[in-house]
């Protein structure tokens, strides 16, 4: 609506010379409106109805001014002849921004700097017409012209959210900013959840959030900010698509239905069918590759149904207690869950292995099966450290550590150090006053010829038989005589020679309890089996450990054969 500008540059520039930006006043002879002449009231007709029609009675909403006389012409634009003394040529702006005297402007230049009271000042262009300046007496240089008009048409300033009209009266444009007027999203007052602010063309509106599905027979509509796509009543969505109530499964045909009350993103079974697997089944059909499975209609329309005291575990039919091919600790238990293994009642399914309730860990003595906490894992023992492979008690103290080492459930992974300086249970007679040292271990004063172990005792008095050796003897810490083991003085099994005992088999009697037959070379001995010792004891012959006795020849071959046993008990030569 940029009202056309009708007056020539040599007007504008008369106006300038006669004027100027530093002119705030209205010429002498000029008679100002009263104070608002020309200005709508707040009850003033521009404001636009609901229905955003925006239109004005010119004839009665503004004052009846008359233009102002500046020496300028109403019609032809040209310089009063008075003042063409100072004007030697009508200037013209080029694109340059030089001028030319003999070109001749289309249209007057859009003023964009006003100075005083120009209208109504809006940021995108402050120099709207309103004929309060004056009545103020503060109009800006060109007001007369900018505003002069002589039409509505003449007044359009390109402004949706301005009334724009002429007062033909007195020849001048005046604009209005109209209420509830918008020129971006920004000026309309928030929306919500649901619905986002719009300026669409001046006038603020809410638009819809779009939840659309494309989807014909769902209902769409945003709530709380999250869209709704709710199926209609009297239809069916299968697969993506619509069905309304009666429409058949193309697949199962009258076996299933299109039944919105019953189910809408399913097909209902007709009365009396399954519709399993692609199937349709009449009630009392098995399964035709698990007999244990049978279509029940008054179940289930939709999926098989197990017969009591069955299975059905990845399409195959399992009895009631029946193992699982893989895995031991697990079998079927109708009741429990007829369509999936079941854990093994007392049993822990473990790293592949069934284990028994209480049964501990092989590798841990601390882990035990505990069906009650856990049936496919380990379970920690109460009351117990896990130190160096064993399962120790709580309190209890490590072997030979006096005490200064226990066992505390609350440090369970290793051994807990008692303070250094507790009092310990002392090892041996030999020391006094024993302590807990920083490392763990029971240490005092030892008495002077007090022996702990063998080594203390390797330099006693004592003179040792040829079957006896210093010892500790470690509950009174004195040293003595012990007999030195596999020795010995006297026995049958006894080689004095060396004070030890003969190895086993060696012979220590003269009765032959039974006889064996060996070829050697071209003879055959007959060997004499008696009773030999046991290895353990220097007395010890016995007729349980035979050996060889007396040996005697019982068949020489001739030079050049061999001797060759015919049976167990004779001999032939070759």
């Amino acid at each position: 609506m940029r009202a056309a500008l009708r007056w020539g540059w040599v007007a504008v520039a008369a106006v300038a010379l006669a004027w100027g930006c530093e002119s705030e006043a209205p010429a002498d002879d000029v008679s100002l409106p009263e104070t608002g002449a020309g200005e709508p009231d707040s009850s003033s007709r521009f404001e636009p109805e609901d229905s955003g029609a925006r239109t004005q009675d010119t004839a009665t909403s503004q004052p009846d001014l008359k233009p102002l006389d500046l020496g300028v012409e109403d019609s032809g634009g040209s310089v009063d002849s008075d003042d063409s003394s100072d004007l030697t040529a009508t200037p013209d702006i080029t694109d340059s921004g030089n001028t030319s005297a003999d070109a001749t402007p289309e249209t007057k230049p859009v003023v964009t700097t006003c100075e005083g009271h120009c209208g109504i000042y809006m940021e995108d262009n402050p120099c709207h017409c309103s004929v309060l300046c004056l009545s103020e007496g503060n109009c800006c240089a060109g007001f007369q012209e900018l505003c002069k008009c002589a039409k509505d048409g003449d007044c359009d300033d390109g402004n949706d959210c301005t009334s724009d009209s002429c007062n033909k009266a007195n020849g001048y444009c005046f604009q209005q900013p109209l209420k509830s007027c918008c020129k971006g999203d920004s000026e309309c007052p928030a929306g919500d959840a649901c619905n986002e602010a719009k300026c669409i063309s001046g006038t603020c509106t809410k638009q819809p959030k779009d939840c659309n599905d494309g989807i014909d027979c769902t209902l769409d509509f945003c709530e709380a900010g999250k869209c709704t796509n709710k199926i209609n009543t009297k239809n069916c969505l299968l697969d993506g698509k619509c069905h309304k109530a009666g429409d058949q499964d193309p697949a199962l045909g009258a076996c299933a239905t299109c039944d919105p009350a019953k189910k809408q993103d399913a097909w209902t079974a007709a009365p009396g069918k399954c519709a399993i697997d692609g199937q349709c089944l009449a009630s009392g059909e098995a399964n035709p590759t698990a007999a244990c499975a049978v279509c029940d209609a008054t179940k289930s329309t939709t999926n098989w149904t197990v017969k009591t005291g069955n299975c059905l575990i990845d399409n195959k039919c399992y009895k009631s207690g029946e193992a699982n091919p893989q895995s031991a600790c697990q079998v079927c238990d109708p009741v429990g869950n007829p369509s999936a293994w079941s854990g093994k009642a007392g049993f822990c399914a473990i790293d592949g292995q069934c284990v028994a309730d209480k049964a501990a860990n092989p590798t841990d003595a601390c882990q035990i099966c505990d069906v009650a906490k856990n049936k496919s894992g380990w379970t920690a023992k109460v009351g117990f450290c896990a130190i160096d492979g064993q399962c120790v008690a709580n309190g209890k103290a490590a072997d030979g550590s006096g005490g200064c080492k226990v066992c505390d459930i609350t440090k369970p992974g290793g051994w807990t150090l008692k303070a250094a300086g507790t009092t310990c249970l002392a090892l041996g007679p030999c020391i006094t006053s024993p302590k807990c040292d920083d490392a763990g271990a029971c240490t005092g004063v030892k008495k002077p010829g007090c022996c702990n172990a063998d080594d203390d005792c390797a330099n006693d008095p004592a003179a040792p038989g040829p079957c006896e050796v210093p010892a500790c003897e470690l509950a009174t810490g004195k040293c003595v005589l012990k007999p030195k083991a596999d020795c010995c003085l006297d026995g049958v099994c006894c080689d004095k020679a060396s004070n030890s005992v003969q190895p086993a088999g060696t012979a220590c009697g003269t009765f032959a309890v039974d006889y064996k037959y060996v070829c050697e070379g071209d003879t055959g001995y007959k060997i004499a089996q008696v009773a030999g010792c046991t290895g353990t004891s220097a007395t010890k012959c016995s007729s349980s450990t035979l050996a060889d006795g007396a040996k005697t020849v019982a068949k020489k071959c001739s030079a050049g054969q061999v001797c060759v046993k015919s049976t167990e008990t004779s001999f032939s030569c070759k």
